[in-house]
C-alpha cells in the first residue's frame, strides 16, 4: 500500500507532450509544456505552469486513500481556463499519477475509465516532487477571499478578520 500523503514543501511537476490527446484546450498542445501543482496542508491547492510561475489557478483538494481528487477555478473573469477536476493517485510520497481530468463537470466512473483508456497516448504521466522555498502565500488567493469558497460562514468571518489584520 503506498504511503498516502502529500508533501506540503514545494510542487509536483508533471512534463506532458501528449496534451493533444489529453482533454486540454488547444492551447496548451506544446510538446514542452509543464504543469505544476502545490498542495497545500490547509487543502487549497495552485495550479502554475513553467512558462507563467506568476499566474495561479487555485482551488481545494482532499485525500481519500490512495486518491487525490482536486477542483480548480480560474480567476473571473478570466474565462479561458474555466473550472476543472483532477484526480491524482499517490504513488509514493514524491510521485503521483494524473489518473482523471474533466472540465466544466463533476468528475464521473466513465470519465475516470475514458481518460484511464486513453493510456496509449500517454494519459496517465506521473508528477515528481520538487521542494521548493518560496511558495505562493494560500491566504493571498483570490479563492479564499470569495465567502462561496468556505463550508463554514463563522470559519470564513474569522479567516477575514485575521486577514485585514494582516496587512
Amino acid at each position: 500500500m503506498p504511503e498516502t500523503t502529500l508533501n506540503h514543501n514545494g510542487f509536483y511537476s508533471f512534463h506532458d507532450s501528449s496534451y493533444v490527446f489529453s482533454g486540454y484546450p488547444a492551447r496548451n498542445s506544446l510538446s514542452n509544456f509543464r504543469e505544476n501543482y502545490i498542495f497545500f496542508d490547509n487543502n487549497q491547492f495552485a495550479i502554475f505552469s513553467d512558462n507563467d510561475k506568476d499566474y495561479f489557478v487555485w482551488g481545494s483538494y482532499f485525500v481519500t486513500n490512495d486518491t487525490v481528487k482536486a477542483l480548480a477555478f480560474a480567476t473571473p473573469p478570466n474565462v479561458t481556463w474555466g473550472k476543472k477536476e483532477i484526480w491524482f493517485k499517490i504513488l509514493n510520497q514524491k510521485t503521483l499519477q494524473r489518473i482523471g481530468l474533466v472540465w466544466e463537470k463533476e468528475m464521473s466512473n466513465s470519465d475516470l475509465e475514458k481518460y484511464q483508456s486513453e493510456d496509449s497516448n500517454g494519459h496517465l504521466i506521473n508528477g515528481h516532487f520538487i521542494k521548493y522555498d518560496s511558495l505562493p502565500d494560500p491566504n493571498r488567493s483570490w479563492l479564499k477571499k470569495r465567502k462561496w469558497f468556505w463550508c463554514d460562514e463563522k470559519e470564513y468571518k474569522i479567516w477575514k478578520r485575521s486577514f485585514k489584520a494582516s496587512k
